[in-house]
């Protein structure tokens, strides 16, 4: 049956419940607009040292760490790894998503507690002049003498 966004409803085989669904099958899943306000957060310095000595045993020194200033529901920092001659990418992984459980569809057997990690190229520009231009890391500009914020990533 089709739905108004041209997507259909259909049944899942897993578990015979009517869902909306893409045309390939796959459910769709809608989130809703947020009712709560807004809730400071801040990060579990626990979690945040384990997960720091975790990206320096298996990925690499970490350069410099792009804080969050102002948090809702989580904290999120991101950490940076430079390129190195055997890992010619700079890193970039989250830290704090994991403080709270996201939703996960029932019956996925997936964890809901995850960070973020992306390999950008070497090529990529990542400096305080860089961090200007949202083209390349999607940060907001600092004063010249401020450690550099990432926002939005």
């Amino acid at each position: 049956m089709a739905s108004p966004g041209g997507r259909r409803v259909g049944r899942r085989k897993e578990t015979g419940e009517d869902r909306e669904v893409s045309e390939s099958g796959q459910p769709i899943f809608r989130h809703r607009p947020r009712e709560k306000e807004f809730e400071l957060a801040i990060g579990d310095e626990r979690s945040i040292e384990r997960i720091a000595r975790h990206i320096e045993a298996h990925i690499g020194k970490i350069e410099m760490v792009f804080h969050e200033l102002i948090s809702d529901l989580v904290h999120i920092d991101v950490y940076w790894v430079k390129p190195t001659p055997g890992r010619d990418f700079h890193t970039l992984i989250t830290t704090g998503m994991s403080d709270r459980p996201m939703t996960v569809p029932e019956g996925e057997g997936t964890s809901p507690y995850a960070e973020l990690m992306i390999c950008l190229p070497s090529s990529w520009p990542i400096s305080r002049e860089a961090f200007k231009d949202e083209e390349n890391l999607l940060a907001d500009p600092a004063p010249e003498d401020a450690e550099p914020v990432a926002s939005r990533i």
